[in-house]
């Protein structure tokens, strides 16, 4: 019993021995804890604390000292401004306010640099303030302004300009004199605009005498005029006194013809004008000289003159004329008034085929443009004006009796044809009309009279080429119009094709009539014919095409209808009447597409 007891005692002293050593192993654990988070703390306010301390020696650096320019007054648009400044800084300049420019500090070894600065645009006549403030390269701080300079850039020495005030001339102004420094450079100023500038050489006196020309001389009018000078550095000088002179005006030149605003296809028009006498007239195109005209002298004292456009106008374009007058002291006038005309295209002219023999009143026929009004022409003079119904073809034919009868002799007759608006066209061709003296007409019983025809035949010679299409072929036949009544020289008839040989015998055996002779474009006419012949086999053959093409189209369409009905039998009386129909429809379209020529036969010659 006595074992036993002492065994469970010394049982329950182990077990107390753990749980204190358990106990202190826990204590140990939570003071290194809390040892740890003590040195954790520490080690970080001690990094905070140096962090502050850092910041805290990242100081601004000092601001920049100006110390050129020295003198306020400056003599120089594009002054220099120097200075001293921290090592491994940028300083920035500061005019008016207004960030200019900047330039890096040039180190030392005693730890502060200088810098530089040259204006590269010039300044202008008036006080400006500067300042600069310098930046640390490394941490980027910024110092301070420095303090304010105040600088005046003093004008450059003035020109002086040798002309008097209220001058009054009667020549235009051409050059400009006066006295300027070395080296300068001069900007005239008329009534307040720069017109011209130029430069000056050097002198050892240190001035310069001058006398520029002007590239445009003042004319008429009253003006005002002043110099400025500038150095080479841009710095200007005061203007000079203001001076006014006075061109007395001479007469400009009034232009009266053409009128404005008018279209011709004239490309080299008359300019008609009147001027004071004794005037050179000088003309101008679009601003640029055409060339010039010397009045005649009048007795009221204002002289006429006509010109004619030496340069050929540009076709398609308007064009502005002005004229300038010069009289023999050298004074020019103003612009005259301004005459602005457009240029454009003739119209298409006529063709004169023929003359017909009535006498002294031909029977002139021919072609013109649809909505042509033609002007018929005896010896360039205008003889009858009027306007031929249009044709569907776009060409129209036309026949005219002279309006006025000609005289004996050989008379040339043109045409000129009119559009809608009036604008011309050029003279046509000419043919020759001989009316002969009675003297030497052949006896009335030798001359074959030849009769009018009649108004059918007359309305029929507007088709210059008939065409017929045969049946059995499908050919086209081109029958050539018989030139009745046309009048042709022996040369001519021993050439002509289309005159059958008894006829031409007949003629040659008759004494030509004394107002019989004249001359054909055979060429023209031949030319003519052949191309309307060849337009109208080729339209010929265009709509055969075409309707071969639309037969066949029709013929494999109803056949396939055909074949429909046939497949399937009619069970009525009704589907056999629209089988019928459709056939009837397609023989009616055959014969509306089919090519049938309805013209009148040409009519018969005479």
């Amino acid at each position: 019993m006595i074992g036993k007891y002492i065994f469970n005692k010394n049982s329950a002293k182990q077990k107390d021995k753990q749980k204190l050593k358990k106990t202190h192993k826990k204590t140990k654990i939570l003071l290194t804890a809390i040892l740890l988070a003590v040195i954790g703390f520490f080690l970080t306010s001690k990094t905070k604390i140096q962090a502050q301390n850092n910041l805290e020696t990242k100081t601004q650096p000092p601001a920049p000292t100006i110390l050129i320019p020295q003198n306020p007054n400056i003599t120089t648009a594009k002054p220099v401004i120097a200075g001293v400044s921290l090592n491994n800084t940028i300083v920035e300049i500061y005019l008016n306010d207004i960030l200019t420019g900047q330039t890096q500090t040039n180190n030392h070894p005693s730890g502060v640099g200088n810098f530089f600065w040259h204006a590269s645009e010039p300044l202008n006549l008036k006080a400006h303030l500067i300042k600069t403030r310098a930046i640390d390269i490394n941490t980027q701080q910024a110092s301070d302004f420095s303090d304010e300079l105040s600088i005046n850039i003093i004008p450059f020495g003035g020109p002086a300009l040798l002309l008097p005030d209220q001058l009054i001339l009667t020549k235009p102004l051409s050059y400009v004199e006066g006295v300027a420094h070395n080296d300068s450079f001069i900007n005239i100023f008329i009534d307040g605009i720069s017109v011209e500038n130029f430069s000056l050489g050097s002198h050892s006196s240190f001035a310069v005498g001058f006398k520029h020309t002007l590239s445009h001389p003042i004319t008429s009018g009253e003006h005002t005029i002043y110099i400025q000078a500038k150095d080479q550095t841009g710095r200007v000088s005061l203007p000079t006194a203001i001076k006014t002179f006075k061109i007395i005006d001479f007469p400009a030149p009034s232009l009266i013809a053409p009128a404005s605003n008018l279209k011709t296809v004239n490309t080299n028009p008359v300019i008609e004008g009147f001027a004071f006498n004794d005037s050179l007239v000088k003309i101008f195109i679009d601003g640029i000289i055409d060339g010039e005209i010397k009045v005649q002298n009048h007795p009221s004292q204002t002289a006429h003159f006509l010109y004619t456009i030496k340069n050929p106008l540009t076709i398609g374009q308007f064009h502005n004329i002005t004229a300038k007058a010069e009289d023999p002291r050298g004074r020019i006038s103003q612009n005259s008034n301004n005459i602005q005309i457009f240029t454009q295209y003739f119209y298409i002219p006529p063709t004169l085929l023929g003359v017909k023999d009535v006498g002294a009143r031909a029977l002139v026929y021919g072609v013109a443009h649809n909505d042509s009004s033609v002007h018929l022409l005896i010896d360039g003079k205008l003889d009858s004006a009027f306007t031929p119904d249009n044709h569907p073809s776009g060409t129209l034919y036309f026949e005219a009796y002279l309006n006025n009868p000609v005289t004996y002799g050989t008379h040339q007759i043109t045409a000129q044809a009119f559009d809608s608006s009036g604008k011309p066209s050029k003279i046509s061709n000419v043919l020759y009309y001989t009316l002969k003296t009675p003297e030497s007409v052949a006896p009335a019983s030798e001359i074959e009279v030849k009769e009018p025809e009649s108004t059918k035949k007359e309305e029929a010679s507007q088709e210059d080429i008939s065409v017929q299409e045969k049946e059995d072929t499908g050919k086209i036949e081109i029958i050539e119009p018989d030139p009745a009544g046309q009048i042709e020289t022996p040369d001519e008839k021993e050439g002509a094709t289309n005159i059958d040989a008894e006829k031409l015998a007949e003629e040659e055996a008759v004494p030509l009539d004394a107002g019989l002779a004249t001359t054909t474009n055979w060429p023209l006419l031949f030319g003519i014919i052949i191309l309307i012949g060849l337009a109208i086999i080729f339209i010929g053959w265009y709509l055969g095409q075409k309707r071969k093409l639309l037969n066949e189209g029709i013929d494999k369409l109803f056949s396939e209808e055909e074949k429909s009905f046939d497949a399937e039998p009619l069970d009525n009386q009704a589907g056999a009447k629209i089988v019928k129909s459709k056939k009837e429809k397609k023989n009616k379209i055959k014969e509306q597409n089919s090519f049938i020529d309805d013209l009148p036969p040409p009519p018969p010659a005479i």
